[in-house]
Order: structure tokens, then sequence, then C-alpha cells
């Protein structure tokens, strides 16, 4: 909706009374502008990962670290240890093998695992110049896979 504004912005008649009243001011169309910057990561990351194509858990937590990074007020709902996340244990033993870290498990998850086990693929790495935030968080974790500051680990 904040862009569909921007987008008519210029076609809407500001000299109707009854248009002028509902227009933003400039302040809030500055506001307006910094918000749909700020909505642009969150389009992004949604749209990756509904494409699902080569994305690993490891990648999921990777965008969601980083929006929890830029954006401090989605941590409850994106952190790894959210309330929407069923089996955190889970969660945490598959970054750990993502991450080449499986000699760190425990046996509650290995046990976990077990009936997941398959070989696993490295990353493929980004080639597009201009970058999304997606793509951005993507390749900035693949540079720092040893350090996930918001992601608890269990040993």
């Amino acid at each position: 909706m904040v862009r569909r504004y921007f987008d008519n912005r210029d076609a809407i008649d500001t000299l109707d009374d009854a248009m002028a009243v509902l227009m933003p001011i400039r302040r809030e169309e500055s506001q307006l502008e910094t918000l749909l910057d700020e909505l642009k990561a969150f389009e992004s990351s949604s749209k990756k990962l509904q494409s699902a194509e080569g994305l690993s858990l490891l990648d999921v937590r990777d965008i969601f670290d980083a929006l929890i990074t830029e954006h401090s007020g989605v941590e409850s709902y994106l952190a790894a240890d959210a309330a929407i996340v069923q089996q955190p244990e889970f969660e945490d033993a598959c970054i750990s093998v993502l991450m080449g870290k499986a000699d760190t498990l425990t046996e509650q998850q290995r046990a976990l695992l077990l009936p997941f086990a398959a070989p696993t693929s490295p990353r493929q790495g980004v080639d597009d110049e201009e970058l999304s935030f997606v793509d951005r968080a993507l390749e900035n974790a693949s540079c720092s896979v040893s350090s996930h500051p918001s992601t608890p680990r269990s040993q």
C-alpha cells in the first residue's frame, strides 16, 4: 500500500480539498519513505523463503538473524528460541550439522536428527552485482559461519 502511494502520488489531485486533507504532509511522507525502505528487507526475505531454491535451515537462520540485527522489534518472533519454534533442540542440532559442528551434538540431538541423516552439500555463491537484503545476509553469514551471535548453542 505504501509503495502504491508513491507510485500514484503524482496522479492524485491535490487541488481537491477532500483529497488534500487525506494526503500526508512532508514529514509523514519522509517517514513513509523510510518505512518503505525497511519493508523491502522483509519483502526480499519473504520472497527468498518462499522460493525455497536450495535454502537450508542454516540459510533461514542467517536471514532471520540479519533481520533481528537490523530490526530489533522482531526478535521475539524470529529468534532461535521464539515461541513459534516447536523444537529448538532440533533446530539447533540441524544448524550445528550445517555449520560442520556435528561432533558437538548431544545424544538427544543425534537421536532427533537420525531419521533425517543424509550427506550435505556446500553453499552456492551469489553472482548478482546488486544484492537484495537476503542475498547480502546470506553472503555475510557465509563469511562468518563460525559465529552466530543470536543463535543459542547447547553443548
